[in-house]
């Protein structure tokens, strides 16, 4: 009886303790901060969550700071946080009447077993907090700046109306971005700009509101910059004008320079954009060519644009090879009135290269038709618009005739004399030769021309034995120089690019570009294209090719950021290589992987080139395939085996229903 009292006594005073606890630390109910208060003061409990309830007044930005207490929070709607001399601010915005939200409770390193009072106070938050810290930059005011590498300013811009703010600065050793005051986001780029030393960007910003300029430098030297930005687009005065008037131009441009020109086409149609070498890009910003072309025995490259009359255009030309003086040619197109041939090239040996010129010389555009009067005097190994490449073999006279829209023309050759004679044309329309008076020729006379010319010039189409002869000693002089060569490329966003490699052209497609692009951030690509000898096949390799003759083996690749790159993603790059594979003989161009697997890829031959398409970069084999009798006698013998293997199992089974019977 006695203990039971003692242990009754024991619960009720264990009773009254939790209720008193419980009544301490009971869930406390939410907070109603008034929103006329700019501060309240709540207790955080162990265990439980205190709600804090705010709801504004009016539309705009609060920012909220806490006093000391080891106390952790959430805000909804989630807040940026800034830090202002070793204050932390967190800046909500809010719409009139809307409620923010604020839970309060412990963290892990308070005393579990009481409570905290914490202290929220909240002000309107308009950027004025961080003001003076940076320095404003005055519309049109420009602000020099010289920072050591790696090392970055701000500054403050306030907009005083809404539209269009071109920033802009003097050289490209610095990076200059504008964002939001609050949020760090960025308003709208409309468009970037480059002229005569200058580049910036255009942003579209509202009125009233702060922007952070943050200007810092890039890797390598630095230079002492002039930062500004001013109402209105990129002002017409910061690019020359180019008049069409003008037919060319000569343009001096340092190492990695672009120089820009505004251009407005008096009529609408098509316009060439060329230069005299490929040692500059150009283009019109923002268009896309309607094609290309190479002229003058590869001497002149460039674009074919259709333009508009009376649009306003930007032309850039940009440096790639370290500094360079280039003439740049920009014409609105017209009609083919002459075309010539000439001797381009004659190293010796019995080797000629014959080209056309002609008049305008972008009517390489639309093809040159080659043919030969007696092909048993030359080896052609190659043909296009640009040049016919010729070895002979003989003595003797050929008449090489080239026809070039409605133009003929045609080049007297003559193999083993003194001297070779050229520049006569078979004209079949009014146009003319270079140099000569455009005249009408009498009808009578035209239609002599047409059929003198039907008879005694034949097509180019080398026999079978031509062909085979051609991998002899002209197919390796063609590769050798052809083949080992590098030269760097630009890789716009969202354009195709072609690269001459001294004959060996690679066409890389928009998509090819894009994978490029994400895979590096390289300003420049170095393309290289090298032969390379059986020899250095791995075993792998040379175990793929056993059985087969070798072409020609190349390794081809694309560097960036001093890393080579092998995959286009979905991209395609189309190799094309001087080559003429042997007459009679099948043949194939196939991917050869390190691990030994060989892929087919799609190849064909075009204007006396190998053609083929690749996703990705590697070692490309010309490969001709195994004599047929080869796999007949394989299969052959893959019969003879399935046949002693059939005979075999037959046998065995006789034998075993054989011992089951006795």
């Amino acid at each position: 009886m006695k203990i039971r009292k003692i242990l009754l006594g024991i619960l009720f005073v264990i009773s009254v303790t939790v209720g008193v606890f419980a009544e301490e630390y009971s869930e406390p109910a939410p907070v109603i901060w008034d929103a006329a208060q700019s501060s309240v003061t709540i207790t955080a409990y162990p265990n439980y969550t205190t709600r804090v309830t705010y709801t504004a007044a009016t539309a705009g930005r609060y920012a909220l700071t806490w006093s000391t207490a080891p106390t952790r929070h959430s805000v909804d709607p989630w807040p940026q946080t800034y830090t202002v001399d070793g204050t932390e601010y967190e800046v909500v915005e809010l719409t009139a009447g809307q409620k923010l939200i604020i839970d309060v409770y412990l963290d892990e390193t308070a005393d579990q077993s009481r409570s905290y009072d914490q202290t929220i106070k909240i002000q309107p938050w308009d950027g004025s907090l961080l003001l003076p810290d940076y320095p404003y930059i005055a519309e049109g005011e420009k602000v020099s700046v010289n920072l050591s590498s790696g090392e970055s300013k701000n500054y403050l811009f306030r907009a005083n109306k809404d539209g269009l703010y071109t920033q802009g600065q003097s050289y490209s050793s610095h990076s200059v971005n504008i964002n939001q005051l609050d949020g760090y986001e960025s308003p709208e780029m409309v468009t970037s700009w480059m002229a005569n030393n200058q580049q910036g960007h255009v942003y579209r910003l509202t009125a009233g509101n702060i922007y952070l300029v943050e200007v810092s430098s890039r890797s390598g030297p630095q230079y002492a910059d002039e930062i500004w930005i001013r109402a209105g687009d990129a002002p017409k005065n910061e690019y020359p004008i180019w008049q069409e008037t003008e037919k060319k131009k000569s343009i001096s441009l340092s190492a990695g320079e672009t120089k820009s020109y505004y251009f407005t086409p008096g009529q609408t149609g098509e316009y060439a954009l060329y230069r005299e070498s490929t040692q500059t890009s150009i283009q019109i910003v923002g268009e896309s060519a309607k094609r290309d072309f190479s002229a003058g025995n590869g001497q002149y490259h460039g674009e074919i644009y259709t333009l508009n009359a009376g649009q306003e255009y930007v032309i850039e030309i940009t440096d790639r090879v370290g500094g360079v003086a280039e003439t740049v040619y920009l014409e609105k197109t017209r009609p083919l009135t002459s075309a010539e041939i000439y001797l381009a090239q004659n190293p010796g040996d019995g080797l000629y290269v014959l080209a056309v010129r002609t008049d305008p010389l972008y009517a390489y555009a639309e093809g040159v038709q080659w043919s030969i009067s007696d092909s048993s005097l030359f080896k052609i190994y190659n043909q296009s618009n640009v040049a016919l490449d010729l070895k002979a073999v003989k003595s003797g006279t050929a008449t090489i005739t080239a026809k070039v829209g409605d133009i003929t023309c045609t080049y007297k050759l003559t193999v083993g004399a003194a001297t070779n004679s050229g520049g006569t044309a078979t004209k079949s329309t009014s146009a003319t030769m270079l140099g000569s008076t455009p005249t009408k020729p009498t009808q009578p006379a035209e239609t002599a021309t047409k059929k003198e010319t039907a008879a005694t010039v034949a097509p180019i189409k080398p026999t079978e034995q031509e062909s085979t002869q051609q991998t002899t000693a002209v197919q390796e002089e063609i590769l050798e120089n052809v083949l080992s060569r590098q030269t760097f490329l630009q890789l716009p966003e969202g354009e195709s690019v072609k690269v001459t490699l001294n004959g060996c052209h690679l066409v890389v497609d928009k998509t090819a570009v894009e994978a490029l692009l994400k895979q590096s951030q390289a300003e420049s690509f170095a393309a290289q294209v090298e032969r390379i000898d059986f020899s250095r096949f791995s075993n792998a390799q040379q175990a793929a090719v056993a059985g087969r003759e070798v072409g020609f083996a190349l390794d081809l690749s694309i560097r960036g950021d001093d890393a080579d790159i092998h995959s286009f993603g979905d991209g395609i790059v189309t190799v094309k290589i001087p080559f003429a594979p042997d007459a009679g003989k099948a043949w194939g161009i196939f991917c050869l992987a390190e691990d030994g697997s060989a892929e087919s890829l799609n190849a064909w031959v075009e204007d006396g080139q190998i053609c083929f398409e690749t996703n990705h970069f590697s070692v490309f084999a010309l490969l001709y395939k195994q004599e047929a009798q080869t796999s007949g006698s394989w299969l052959i013998w893959a019969g003879i085996g399935a046949a002693i293997v059939a005979v075999g199992t037959i046998a065995v089974i006789l034998l075993r229903k054989k011992k089951k019977m006795d």
